[in-house]
C-alpha cells in the first residue's frame, strides 16, 4: 500500500501529505515560491475523530468503495487505486461495456469483489436500486466516490436548449445528491469511519472567457456547495466530506457526452485548442484524490498551481464588490424611493 504522499509507479518524491506537488522534501518547501503550502493548515475537522478518519483512510482491507461514473476515466483510475489497496468494489455507471472492463482491471488490481450496476444517476429509482444492490451484495459501504458526469462546452448560454440543460443538470448534480442521499444513511447508521469524494471541476470556481461552460460550470458548482454542506448534516460522525477540483485530465468525458446527449440539441463545440490528451491521466489523478482525503483535505485540486492564481483574481473581484456595496450602503443609496 503506497504511503500517505506518495504514488505507486512515480518518480516524484514522497513529501507530507499536507503539502502540496511541488513540495521539495530536501528545502522542505515547495519549488514555487508563491505557493501557500507551509502556512496553511490540513488539519482534519474534527480533531477527536482525526485518528479514526486516518485509519479509515489507511486500512483499506475489509471496506468496501462505491464509485459512480466508474466505467471510464477518473471513475476507473479510483476503482483501480481503491483495488490496489485490497478494497472490494461497487461500480456504477450507464455503460454495461465500459463497467465490465473496469471489473476485470480492478480485479486483476487486487480488488478481493467486485459488483456492477448499469445506472442512470440522472434517475432517482435506478440510483435507488443501484444502492440497495449494493448494500445487499457487500452489507457496508465505507468510501462513495459520486464522481460521475458529463461534459458541456461550447454552447452559448443562448442557443443551448431547455432539455439538454436539465439533462446537464441530471447527471452531474441531481446524479451526485442522488448518490449521496441514498447511501450517506447507512453510513451513519453502521458508524463506522469513511469518506465522501464528490467530483466538482475547477470550472466549478473558474468562469473561463470564450468557453461557454456556463452551465457545466453552474452543475459542479452545486456539486461542490452540496458536498460543504453536508458537513453540517454528518456532524461529528467519522466520515469525512472532499470535493475534487480536476483541471485538464485525459478522459473521454467530450465523447461520451456528444453520444449520451439528448436529441434536438446545439452541437457542443467543446473548448478550442483544448487537448485533453495532454491530460493528467486519470490514475495519477486519482492517486492524488486518495492521498488527499487520506490527508483530510476538503478541497482537492490536480492542478493547484493553476487553480490558485485564478482563485485569486476571483475572489479580488468579490471583495471589491465587498467593499463597494458597505461603501453604497454607508452612503444611503439603497434607500426605497417613492
Amino acid at each position: 500500500m503506497a504511503a500517505p504522499g506518495s504514488i505507486p509507479g512515480s518518480s516524484r518524491p514522497s513529501r507530507p501529505a499536507s503539502m502540496c506537488w511541488n513540495w521539495d522534501p530536501k528545502q522542505e518547501q515547495c519549488s514555487n515560491s508563491a505557493c501557500l503550502a507551509p502556512r496553511i493548515s490540513l488539519a482534519l475537522p474534527f480533531p477527536r475523530i482525526a485518528a479514526e478518519l486516518e485509519s479509515s483512510m489507511t486500512d483499506y482491507q475489509g471496506k468496501v468503495a462505491y464509485i459512480t461514473g466508474a466505467g471510464s476515466g477518473i471513475g476507473r483510475g479510483l476503482a483501480l487505486a481503491y483495488a490496489r489497496r485490497g478494497a472490494a468494489l461497487a461500480l456504477v455507471d450507464v455503460s454495461k461495456e465500459g463497467l465490465a472492463e473496469s471489473e476485470h482491471l480492478a480485479l486483476a488490481a487486487g480488488a478481493p469483489k467486485v459488483t456492477t450496476h448499469v445506472t442512470d444517476v440522472s434517475q432517482w429509482d435506478q440510483v435507488e436500486r443501484a444502492s440497495t444492490e449494493a448494500l445487499a451484495a457487500h452489507g457496508e459501504i465505507h468510501f462513495v466516490c459520486a464522481n460521475a458526469g458529463v461534459g458541456f462546452a461550447g454552447v452559448p448560454f443562448t442557443k443551448a436548449t431547455p432539455k439538454e440543460i436539465q439533462w446537464v443538470f441530471g447527471v452531474n448534480s441531481l446524479g451526485a445528491f442522488y448518490t449521496v442521499r441514498s447511501l450517506l444513511p447507512s453510513m451513519l447508521a453502521h458508524g463506522k469511519p469513511g469518506h465522501i469524494v464528490c467530483t466538482a471541476s475547477v470550472a466549478a470556481l473558474i468562469a473561463a472567457p470564450g468557453w461557454h461552460i456556463g452551465f457545466y460550470a453552474a452543475t459542479k458548482s452545486a456539486v461542490s456547495m452540496m458536498a460543504q454542506s453536508m458537513r453540517d448534516d454528518i456532524g461529528d460522525a467519522p466520515i469525512g466530506v472532499s470535493v475534487v477540483y480536476p483541471g485538464l485530465i485525459d478522459t473521454n468525458i467530450g465523447s461520451n457526452a456528444a453520444r449520451l446527449r439528448p436529441d434536438g440539441g446545439v452541437k457542443s463545440q467543446g473548448v478550442s485548442g483544448l487537448d485533453t490528451t495532454q491530460g493528467l491521466s486519470p490514475d495519477r489523478a486519482a492517486e492524488i484524490i486518495l492521498a488527499g482525503a487520506q490527508a483530510g483535505v476538503r478541497h482537492i485540486f490536480t492542478h493547484p498551481e493553476l487553480s490558485r492564481e485564478e482563485q485569486e483574481r476571483r475572489h479580488a473581484e468579490i471583495l471589491e464588490g465587498i467593499a463597494a456595496s458597505i461603501s453604497i450602503n454607508a452612503s444611503g443609496r439603497t434607500e426605497t424611493r417613492a
